[in-house]
C-alpha cells in the first residue's frame, strides 16, 4: 500500500527507498524488514551465480520497475526519484 501512495519506492539497488521521510514506526519497520529479506536473497543469488549481491540486487531492480505500476515511484542508481 505504501507504494500504491507514493510514500516508497523501488530503488535502482533491488531495495525499497523512501521517496519522502517517515516518521511511521510501523512503515520503517516494514521496509527495513523487506530490505533485510530482499539482501539475503541477493546474497543468496550471488552465491548462486558468481556475481556480487550489489549486480543480484541491481539486475532485480530492473525487473521490479518493469512490473512496476503506473504512478509508483524509482529511484536509478545516480537518479532521483521518478513517477512511471
Amino acid at each position: 500500500g505504501a507504494k500504491a501512495r507514493g510514500q516508497v519506492g523501488e530503488q535502482g539497488d533491488g531495495f525499497l527507498g523512501f521517496v519522502m521521510p517517515s516518521s511511521d514506526a510501523g512503515l520503517t519497520a516494514a521496509v527495513a524488514e523487506i530490505n533485510a529479506g530482499r539482501a539475503q536473497a541477493y546474497r543468496e543469488a550471488a552465491a548462486r551465480t558468481g556475481v556480487t549481491p550489489e549486480a543480484a540486487g541491481q539486475a532485480t531492480a530492473q525487473q521490479l520497475l518493469m512490473r512496476l505500476a503506473a504512478g509508483q515511484y524509482f529511484k536509478p542508481i545516480d537518479g532521483s526519484w521518478t513517477r512511471k
